[in-house]
């Protein structure tokens, strides 16, 4: 008896592997809908991001290191009691200056968010949304209020990130406080919704090493409610949104090195 559950375990086990497989590496013209429609999920997005993780596993590390991870960062009193922290970094052999333009210039329908993941698609239409490969700049001016589109499905008071701290070619913190599957925005100092929802800022940090090699440190601190998720959904949030993370660094670090001479497919830079 025990034999065949440990088999069953293990088909059930290559099943998930493989799902997982085809929710990150997906083939528009094979497709199945049924698939297509849940990757557009909260859910389906994440396990898509885990899945393209599997196949490029340093995506699924933060390339963090242990002091990056418990280092003091702008932006960390906006939460003061975060369920959630994730910090992610990436070296970038240019001065921080050269970086800062294309932080600027970050959010959907501006410069973009520079992720090279099969599931950077326009939700509409199924059209890859557009990723800068040069400095735009007509968006080189942001200040503390303006607000960045996350997607296609963000407008007013949906899905949006809000500058909360500006500090020139140092940092920028984005925060947003919205229901997890309807993306509505809230106000915090108000009554919290009764659908689950996050509380989130978003940090990206310039950290100089020397005169021409910087440190570029993403952290993510979240509140969750009403009440927390559960352990499973907590990490396949964790992995996925590291995936997705990884690959904006990725993106970042390829167009401040390469300049206006941007390739496509990007690279994969890993540590």
């Amino acid at each position: 008896m025990l034999k065949w559950i440990l088999r069953l375990l293990a088909v059930l086990l290559i099943l998930g592997l493989f799902f997982l497989l085809l929710m990150g590496n997906p083939q528009s013209e094979f497709e199945p809908e049924g698939l297509r429609l849940f990757r557009l999920t909260v859910t389906g997005e994440y396990l898509g991001h885990v899945g393209h993780g599997l196949w490029h596993p340093h995506l699924l590390f933060s390339g963090a290191n242990t002091a990056e991870r418990t280092l003091p960062l702008p932006g960390d009193k906006i939460i003061l009691e975060p369920k959630i922290q994730m910090t992610r970094a990436i070296t970038i052999d240019a001065p921080a200056k050269d970086i800062w333009p294309w932080l600027l210039q970050m959010g959907y329908g501006r410069g973009g968010w520079y992720s090279w993941s099969p599931l950077s698609k326009d939700k509409e239409y199924g059209e890859k949304i557009a990723n800068a490969k040069k400095i735009l700049p007509e968006f080189q001016n942001l200040k503390i209020g303006d607000v960045l589109l996350d997607g296609p499905g963000s407008y007013k008071k949906k899905g949006n990130w809000t500058i909360k701290l500006f500090y020139q070619s140092r940092a920028l913190v984005l925060y947003s406080a919205r229901e997890i599957y309807s993306g509505k925005e809230f106000d915090v100092k108000g009554l919290r919704p009764i659908e689950k929802y996050m509380i989130c800022s978003w940090a990206f940090v310039l950290e100089p090493i020397n005169t021409s090699r910087t440190r570029l440190v993403l952290r993510s601190r979240v509140e969750t409610g009403p009440d927390s998720a559960g352990w499973l959904n907590q990490y396949i949030l964790w992995l996925g949104d590291t995936a997705r993370q990884r690959s904006i660094l990725d993106g970042i670090k390829m167009r401040v090195e390469q300049g206006n001479e941007v390739k496509e497919p990007p690279e994969v830079f890993q540590e």
